[in-house]
């Protein structure tokens, strides 16, 4: 069964509903209808895509990850 991306469209939201959708995001993930992944993966969008976007793990945790260092190879 495939599921649905209905979340992503939260990543593409106006800055006005911002403040609304981070809280409605944490909401939903405290209730346990949206897993961890997906939460961080939309407050990562909506708060500036600073850095690298989280990674998915197999339990549906989100991973962060570092960056690479290029200048010190």
């Amino acid at each position: 069964m495939q599921r649905s991306k209905a979340y992503m469209i939260f990543t593409h939201t106006a800055n006005y509903y911002k403040k609304e959708v981070e809280g409605l995001v944490n909401k939903e993930h405290e209730a346990g209808r949206m897993i961890e992944y997906k939460k961080e993966y939309i407050l990562w969008h909506i708060r500036g895509r600073n850095g690298l976007p989280p990674a998915s793990s197999p339990k549906e945790k989100a991973i962060w990850q570092k960056p690479l260092d290029r200048e010190n190879k």
